[in-house]
């Protein structure tokens, strides 16, 4: 008897075919054939709405995206289906050949990422740099900044890890809202049996308080969520990059079926400090 087939759409780039790759497995496993669907994302578009259509159209059962790919509201047609655990969500900083660092220019992505990085290091210069993490190598790579600060599960998923020299801690650089965590979506109708034992229900809970914890902050805000030991508890550090208060940081605790307030009370404390 043949197996039956879930074809899974994801954008055509190295890091998320190689995240798709553990999503096959899982498929696999379950008893289901899979087949993976690259497709091709053109430069400054949302990766979301691509997939989306693939859907669709029905040309494939699920989509995988990153966590902060998947629209802030829902898509009743593409439903949520699944969340992988969480790869390491810190952020890191890379050299030029190994050198090194004795000051100069530092490159990142992302304005949130910057002005944390001008606080953690006064007197250098913190530049933007444009493209994915391949691009951004690229760059420091032909000089135009002496280091690169990048997500640690990036540059571990591209076999960087050995150029690693610093991985910043949640007190030092907080990271981008779900990062580390990816996102699988379906089509209505998809046998759902075929992602028993991918989805972690640690990252479901994580992604009820940032999304919570960001919707009032409209892209200003940065956090990293995780349940303490007691598996109970839910830990949120969280800060609101404002370019005229500077870096805003807090923290709140609390039970795991609590998450979403926790998320919106740590919004509201931090937008409250900014009007003082």
């Amino acid at each position: 008897m043949s197996k039956a087939v879930i074809r899974i759409a994801a954008e055509d780039h190295p890091l998320a075919l190689r995240r798709a790759e553990l999503l096959m497995d899982c498929v696999t496993e379950n008893g289901f054939e899979p087949r993976l669907l690259p497709v091709p994302v053109p430069a400054d578009t949302s990766v979301f709405p691509v997939l989306g259509e693939v859907l669709r159209r029905g040309e494939a059962e699920l989509l995988l995206c990153r966590w902060e790919e998947r629209p802030q509201t829902p898509d009743p047609d593409l439903p949520m289906a699944a969340l992988s655990a969480r790869e390491d969500p810190r952020d890191a900083l890379i050299l030029e050949g190994g050198d090194p660092f004795s000051g100069g220019v530092i490159g990142c992505s992302g304005e949130n990422r910057r002005l944390q990085l001008m606080e953690l290091f006064p007197g250098l210069e913190i530049i933007s740099l444009e493209g994915d993490a391949f691009s951004q190598l690229r760059q420091l790579e032909q000089g135009r900044c002496g280091a690169l600060v990048l997500s640690a599960a990036d540059l571990k998923a591209m076999g960087l890890e050995k150029r690693i020299c610093r991985i910043f801690s949640a007190e030092e650089l907080l990271p981008a809202p779900g990062q580390g965590v990816w996102t699988v979506c379906c089509r209505q109708g998809t046998d759902l049996s075929c992602l028993r034992g991918y989805s972690s229900v640690d990252s479901c809970f994580v992604s009820l308080a940032e999304k919570a914890f960001m919707r009032p902050l409209k892209g200003r805000g940065v956090i990293w969520s995780r349940l303490l030991p007691d598996g109970e508890t839910l830990l949120l550090r969280g800060a609101l990059c404002s370019g005229q208060a500077g870096v805003l940081k807090g923290s709140i605790s609390g039970g795991k079926g609590k998450a979403e307030l926790l998320g919106r009370t740590l919004a509201a404390n931090l937008m409250i400090r900014e009007l003082r």
